[in-house]
């Protein structure tokens, strides 16, 4: 009998060949963590540029911009 291989086996898996852009950039997902001094974390899924760096919103805020929106 013929060995049966992993059912979870990642190499059999495929990835997501979708791709977000953010300004004609593309971007991966990222957790966005903001701790606050009074106690109340916020945390939810952000974007970041290739390279590491946040995807910030274009207003003066400079709060990450989150997954959802883009």
């Amino acid at each position: 009998m013929a060995k049966v291989a992993s059912k979870t086996n990642p190499g059999r898996q495929k990835g997501s060949k979708a791709t977000k852009t953010y300004n004609g950039r593309p971007v991966q997902p990222s957790l966005y963590i903001h701790r606050h001094t009074m106690g109340k974390n916020i945390s939810y899924m952000g974007a970041e540029y290739e390279n590491g760096d946040p995807v910030e919103s274009d207003d003066s805020s400079g709060m990450p911009v989150r997954w959802d929106s883009i």
